[in-house]
């Protein structure tokens, strides 16, 4: 059961491979037909080019003989691609045969021309010229050519009444079966002609896989490419045709057209048949390519009877052709009414945008400038914040300056209250002991004041450098280096940096700090003088800058 499996699977893939390959042929092929067509004024100039110089040859002929073969093959050169000229150098060679009492040569190009006059149509001057042949001049070079004319002529006969008269078409297809089985008997088994004909027989017989094998022995013996090729090619489409074979049909159809165009060959069947199957099929601007090409090439062939075949054909697709190009009209008049609405409403869309955009950026203006305006007040807020921060910090800075000075004060009031009281019991003890002169001694000296102004010195040092323990350092940086301060001790002021302590802690009066200091006003001024002129940078902001020096540290009780 597998192996059956198996099997099928094989069978139905290569199947498909096989389908998908001959579809791909058959695209290439088309392909090399639409380009052969674009370059068809190429291949009609090489068959121009070979006429040419087989006329300019035929000028130039010397004996009778050679005049005949440059006729003959003029003929052939015309005969698929222009029949009235065709037939006009088969005339001229029979004139020169008659000439010249060449009666072998004159019975054979009669059947010729009887065999061109069959292809365009002219049977009754087809019969004409074959029945004024005198059978007596036949011989074996000439008797073939001979019933291949009659075998041809009656089958297009019946072909062409097939439709019209069917018992008149059967007529001439029985004569046309004599004539062929005549030719049967002449002709060699293995001859085009014969297996052509045999071809033909086989295949109306329905005996279709003996008609390939004849058409692929034909097939082999032409040169692919060439104007046999494309005949070959043709009949083997007529096989397929009956065998039902689509692909293979357009296949062999496709090869036949393709030689057809390359050869120049204007008496063409393949392509307008083509042309029909693919009206058929809705490929219709392919078609009307095809079937108008075909057309063309035919009208250049002058026959009737290629006109009466393809006319139905090019009617049909042109008229299938201009209802789909109608279609396609209305199709595109239907695209440009939606592309145009588009427009408008892409129109309406973009000013709506735009208005949009518009407003957009007026309120973007509009927020732009609250908030710039918020941001000034921003800034003004934190300007004052800073400036309210600023006056906190001194706030708080007095605050402490007043709360450590004031500790301080009410020490020093208890402690001189004390000393007084001590003074006063010294003083009521030596008057009440009349110790006069030692009493005298102690009021008359000014140690007492000196070393109570060492003492108060002394605190407000300690005070002052307890709240800016970095003053000194600070102030000598605002000072050039020449005219920095240098302390004896670390918790010793001297006389000038007292004078700039004070300023510091908001005494900026030179009255006020000689009274303190116990100097004199204009002692003051001159130390206040001497480093304003050592400052650094400019004398007048100096002691400004001085007001803003240090930090006031947490500040502790002061030790009695």
């Amino acid at each position: 059961m597998k192996k059956i499996l198996s099997l099928v699977y094989i069978l139905c893939f290569s199947a498909l491979t096989s389908s998908f390959a001959q579809n791909k042929n058959i695209k290439d092929l088309y392909e090399q037909l639409d380009q052969a067509i674009k370059q068809s004024q190429y291949y009609i100039n090489q068959k121009e080019s070979r006429i040419t110089k087989i006329k300019k040859q035929s000028r130039q002929g010397h004996t009778p003989q050679q005049l005949l073969t440059a006729y003959y093959k003029l003929y052939e050169e015309y005969k698929a691609y222009q029949s009235d000229s065709s037939i006009y150098y088969i005339h001229q060679a029979i004139d020169l045969a008659k000439r010249n009492n060449m009666k072998s040569d004159i019975t054979k190009l009669r059947s010729l021309l009887a065999l061109q006059y069959s292809t365009s149509g002219a049977f009754t001057e087809a019969l004409h010229v074959l029945q004024s042949i005198d059978k007596k001049t036949l011989n074996n070079s000439n008797k073939k050519d001979y019933y291949i004319a009659f075998y041809h002529v009656y089958g297009e006969l019946g072909f062409t009444n097939i439709n019209i008269d069917t018992e008149l078409s059967q007529e001439f297809y029985s004569k046309q079966d004599c004539y062929r089985d005549t030719l049967f008997s002449i002709l060699s088994p293995n001859s085009e002609d014969y297996l052509m004909r045999k071809e033909v027989l086989l295949t109306n017989q329905n005996k279709l896989k003996e008609a390939l094998k004849i058409n692929d022995i034909r097939l082999s013996k032409c040169k692919k490419g060439s104007h046999e090729y494309g005949i070959v090619a043709y009949y083997r489409y007529l096989i397929y045709r009956s065998l039902k074979d689509e692909d293979m049909v357009k296949y062999w159809l496709l090869q036949s057209a393709i030689c057809d165009v390359k050869c120049a060959i204007n008496d063409q069947a393949s392509l307008w048949i083509l042309a029909e199957i693919l009206s058929k099929e809705k490929d219709v601007e392919r078609s009307y390519k095809y079937i108008n090409f075909s057309w063309k090439a035919n009208k250049k062939f002058c026959t009737r009877i290629r006109s009466w075949q393809i006319s139905p054909v090019l009617g049909t697709i042109d008229h299938n052709y201009h209802a789909e190009l109608k279609k396609a009209n209305h199709r595109l008049i239907f695209a440009i009414i939606c592309v145009s609405l588009l427009v408008i409403a892409l129109a309406l869309l973009t000013f709506y945008v735009n208005k949009q955009k518009s407003y957009l950026s007026k309120a973007r203006n509009e927020l732009k400038k609250t908030n710039t305006q918020l941001e000034e007040l921003n800034n003004k807020l934190s300007s004052a914040n800073g400036m309210l921060k600023a006056s906190n910090d001194k706030l708080n800075e007095s605050n402490g300056v007043k709360e450590e000075y004031i500790g301080q004060f009410l020490g020093a009031c208890s402690h001189y209250i004390d000393r007084l009281d001590q003074m006063r019991l010294n003083v009521n003890k030596m008057v009440k002991n009349k110790q006069y002169n030692e009493l005298y001694s102690m009021t008359k000296s000014s140690e007492v004041k000196e070393h109570e102004l060492e003492e108060l010195y002394a605190n407000f040092d300690k005070v002052f450098l307890n709240l800016f323990p970095n003053f000194v350092e600070d102030l000598n940086g605002l000072l050039k280096e020449e005219c920095q301060i240098h302390l004896s001790s670390p918790n010793k002021l001297s006389a000038i940096v007292r004078v700039f302590a004070l300023i510091r802690l908001g005494i900026d009066d030179s009255t006020k700090i000689a009274e303190f200091l116990h100097y004199a006003v204009n002692t003051i001024y001159n130390y206040r003088a001497k480093l304003r002129n050592g400052a650094i940078n400019d004398r007048n902001e100096f002691e400004k800058k001085v007001r803003e020096l240090g930090t006031l540290m947490k500040h502790q009780e002061p030790e009695e």
